[in-house]
């Protein structure tokens, strides 16, 4: 860099003294020819544009619901905290849409607020959250009470989450909170298919589950919870070591 800073000083100081010696009449000889030497410095080279990521089509679907949750606003989130795709949940409580990310942003964390719990009549108490773990041609990711504490646990364990730590979470909340949630019926509540012949073991654990964190919350009101998802951040991160 040095050197080349001198070069280019040299030229701009060696283009002075010739303008200078031509407005003084001088420039040896009378030559037409005593311009300014050289010119300024080179232009910057344009930089390349960035490498574009390879997106992977993900056909992203699943159940909503504490009791049943319909016109859900859900957010699809990828692993920098970006929202990548805004879904609504259907008149049926569920969601399906195809996006477009790329897989180095895996997994993805997805969310779901407001709606109406068909139960209830009213919106959920807290947010419902479920993942996708990888890039596939299809993944299946239920929201529900379960799968909330599920990632929520997970993610106390090891950042991201490692697939271990989901693995070890999903054994320990499965084992704790399972409220009914028969494994001949649905063997996972973020992945496993929601069909008529398991939608009310489904609806029936899940609104159960709710119900405790709504009491909860209820109950430790004068001791600063607020909000059941606090009780959710509460239960999940004492869940790390296993047990309730």
């Amino acid at each position: 860099m040095r050197v080349i800073g001198s070069r280019i000083l040299k030229r701009v100081a060696v283009g002075c003294c010739l303008a200078a010696l031509a407005a003084c009449g001088g420039g040896g000889g009378g030559s037409d020819s005593g311009g300014t030497a050289g010119g300024g410095p080179p232009p910057a080279p344009t930089p390349e544009p960035p490498p574009v990521e390879d997106l992977v089509r993900n056909e992203l679907s699943g159940s909503v619901g504490d009791g049943p949750i319909v016109r859900g606003n859900i957010q699809v989130i990828d692993d920098q905290g970006s929202v990548v795709a805004r879904l609504e949940s259907d008149e049926f409580a569920s969601y399906r849409s195809t996006i477009e990310v790329s897989a180095s942003r895996y997994p993805l964390r997805v969310e779901s607020r407001g709606g109406t719990d068909l139960v209830t009549g009213g919106p959920p108490d807290f947010v419902l959250q479920s993942a996708a773990m990888r890039p596939a041609a299809r993944t299946i990711g239920n929201i529900n009470p379960h799968s909330t504490l599920i990632l929520n646990t997970a993610l106390n364990l090891a950042p991201g989450p490692t697939d271990n730590a989901l693995a070890s979470a999903r054994t320990t909340v499965l084992q704790q909170l399972n409220f009914g949630l028969d494994a001949r019926a649905i063997a996972d509540p973020l992945t496993s298919e929601i069909d008529d012949d398991n939608v009310a073991v489904m609806v029936v654990a899940s609104e159960r589950l709710g119900e405790v964190l709504r009491r909860t919350r209820n109950a430790l009101n004068g001791a600063g919870i607020v909000s059941a998802d606090q009780v959710v951040d509460a239960i999940a991160a004492d869940l790390v070591d296993g047990v309730l």
